[in-house]
């Protein structure tokens, strides 16, 4: 079995660690630790860290002497750049077969979903994401004519009162879209993916007349190979219960199983690799603070993942000192996790702004700012590149219904606008850099598809199909065909693809320069057919949405360049800022009604036991823990009027927003 030694952590504190650190001795019993436990992990311990250390060591003494390998699974590809950016020759390999490392979705697509898709439907050609899902979703929908079926206007009516026609047409296609299947071997049924409890509506082993036309429809969207994320997951467990037989071929490739950020794995997820490596055979091990439980669009009063008996603990936080911790010791559901403050960091004392009434647009964010240079945070010569964010629970506009959302701070804020538009009409507006959210959560590779996408929408309008199947080319698709059929072209290609995205992500070359380039071989593919459409995709040269992606209109900026960055709770999971404004709003109830008692250091067993209190303070624990120097909270004064000194007590700061 592996054997991990003071040396071997040492080699990591001297790549990865700032001059003169060490890991402290919670770091190092997890990298040496060599048997089935979990990591339950403060905000800011250095978990991150610490894993990278532990792949590395384990990446450096491959192959292991079963031959076996390593499986790292994610939730972003954030991780995977790191440990590329980090690599050295030693560690290539980790990359390679048979290790895997990956996200979990892509994990799921590679070993059972693609695998079930082609048993079930006979072919692999398939189209995976949420954008052109849509785009053909509301086709099949207006073909099967659903806008008309009572049914579904039965299950969505709350969400039509005092809409338009439109709107209400919006909200049906939005309820079939997240319709999700659960396959037997005979039939199909069908969950609502748009609650928490995922309730099974249409029963396909009993088929109600409401079953036969959306059946229909969502049937024709996966016959013809388009599918969203969450229906991989459902042809996976399909798979899995099938297949039993996969297990074992589990135990037989992987002898490490390191699943980070555990807390963000969801049920269906968790189902899945429970079964998979569910072995004595398999070490496994997850990370992750089950007080940051917050989930794609939810947040669950529960968590999925229990971490096993006696898990190993980060209690140090590098992050933030104690002001900030002792504010937050209370706002968590977890109060048994231990949380340390960095003594090395002057945290400031908490703030909690207050406005009269409704606050006004942009008011609390100047009040801000205003704290910022107080604090001197956009001058210090410590701090490098400081970072400001104000997030908040409810990113969708509320304001109409006189409801405290985002947008009640800041006119401007757009909910969509981190979601990067997949398809344009023209090939430059591919290739211009993404917003800085996408890049810090997707690196080099959010160039890399974007370049796919551009040459792959310019093969179709040449009506250029894959040779095989005759089908569109999609980005997955393009590159497997060049590896298998073109292979010393595909070498080339690469070359000029990591190219192309050095040379843009740097500056080097402008999108138009490279535009050329790509236009340029893409003029030369054998069979290419030169249409109009295509000829104006390769030659037009003005960008759509340029301005959207180049400046996102979620920032709001002082006459002074303090730059503060408008999002949601959910958009900065993970990040580290150097002042965090928690902006309050309205989810079933004001965020301070339900958290009042907790800001003021108290922690009452019997609301911290109620859902929604759970629910909120997940996400306030998440919104707070992100501040290495300044933490602030918004909400209206009447809702904490009389417990001031209370709050002062425990460390808040009161500041009216005049």
């Amino acid at each position: 079995m592996v054997r991990i030694t003071n040396k071997d952590i040492g080699r990591m504190e001297h790549l990865l660690l700032p001059e003169g650190c060490r890991f402290n001795d919670e770091h190092r019993e997890f990298i040496r630790c060599i048997e089935s436990r979990d990591v339950v992990a403060c905000p800011g311990s250095g978990k991150t860290t610490a894993l990278l250390a532990k792949i590395l060591i384990l990446a450096s003494k491959m192959p292991f002497m079963d031959n076996r390998s390593l499986c790292v699974l994610t939730h972003t590809n954030v991780a995977i750049d790191l440990i590329k950016s980090k690599l050295w020759t030693n560690a290539e390999h980790l990359f390679r077969y048979p290790n895997f490392f990956g996200t979990i979705q892509a994990f799921t697509n590679k070993f059972l979903a693609i695998p079930a898709y082609i048993e079930r439907y006979g072919n692999r050609w398939t189209f995976m994401g949420e954008d052109i899902y849509r785009e053909k979703a509301e086709i099949f929908f207006n073909s099967n004519s659903l806008n008309n079926n009572k049914y579904i206007s039965s299950l969505v009516k709350n969400k039509l009162k005092w809409k338009n026609s439109s709107e209400q047409k919006r909200i049906k296609i939005d309820f079939f879209i997240n319709l999700d299947f659960e396959f037997s071997d005979n039939y199909i049924s069908y969950r609502r993916g748009d609650t928490k409890t995922r309730k099974k509506i249409l029963d396909g082993g009993n088929p109600s007349k409401n079953y036969s036309s959306i059946h229909s429809a969502k049937q024709g969207l996966l016959e013809s190979g388009y599918l969203r994320f969450s229906d991989t997951f459902s042809l996976a467990k399909w798979y899995l219960d099938k297949w039993p037989i996969i297990k074992e071929s589990m135990k037989q490739r992987f002898a490490f199983l390191l699943v980070d950020e555990a807390q963000d794995t969801d049920k269906e997820q968790l189902e899945i690799l429970n079964s998979l490596f569910y072995s004595d055979q398999i070490i496994t091990q997850y990370l992750g603070d089950p007080n940051q439980a917050i989930y794609r669009g939810f947040v669950y009063e529960d968590v999925f993942w229990n971490p096993k008996e006696n898990p190993i603990t980060f209690s140090d936080s590098k992050r933030f000192g104690k002001t900030i911790t002792k504010a937050i010791e209370k706002i968590r559901v977890d109060t048994q996790i231990s949380l340390k403050a960095n003594i090395d960091i002057n945290s400031v004392q908490p703030y909690i702004l207050t406005y009269t009434e409704k606050p006004t647009d942009k008011k609390v964010l100047k009040a801000f700012a205003e704290l910022i240079r107080k604090e001197k945070l956009n001058q210090n010569e410590l701090i490098k590149d400081p970072i400001f964010k104000a997030v908040g629970w409810v990113g969708k506009d509320k304001t109409e219904e006189d409801k405290l959302c985002i947008r009640s701070y800041f006119r401007k804020y757009r909910k969509s606008i981190k979601n990067r538009k997949q398809n344009f009409s023209n090939l430059i507006s591919y290739l211009y850099k993404p917003v800085s959210y996408d890049l810090k959560n997707e690196g080099a590779k959010i160039y890399r598809d974007a370049i796919l996408r551009g040459i792959v929408r310019a093969l179709g309008l040449g009506k250029v199909n894959h040779p095989k199947s005759n089908r569109p080319f999609t980005p997955q698709t393009f590159v497997q065909w060049m590896r298998e059929d073109k292979e010393s072209t595909y070498r080339k290609f690469l070359i000029k693809l990591s190219e192309w995205i050095l040379k843009l992500h740097r500056g080097e070359k402008t999108a138009v320069q490279i535009k050329y380039e790509i236009a340029s071989l893409i003029r030369k593919e054998q069979g290419i057919q030169h249409t109009d459409k295509l000829n104006h995709f390769l030659n037009d040269n003005e960008p759509e949405f340029l301005q959207e992606e180049q400046e996102s209109s979620n920032i709001f900026k002082t006459d002074d360049g303090i730059s503060i960055e408008v999002g949601t709770v959910h958009s900065v999971k993970g990040e580290t800022h150097t002042a965090t404004l928690y902006l309050e709003t309205f989810y079933y109830d004001i965020d301070s009604k339900r958290l009042l008692p907790f800001l003021k250091g108290e922690y009452p067993q019997r609301e911290s036991k109620l859902a929604r209190h759970k629910e909120n303070l997940k996400i306030a624990h998440v919104a707070f823990s992100r501040p290495t120097h300044l933490l602030v909270f918004a909400c209206n004064e009447k809702n904490i009027k009389g417990h001031e000194k209370d709050l002062g007590k425990n460390g808040w700061t009161i500041l009216k927003v005049e």
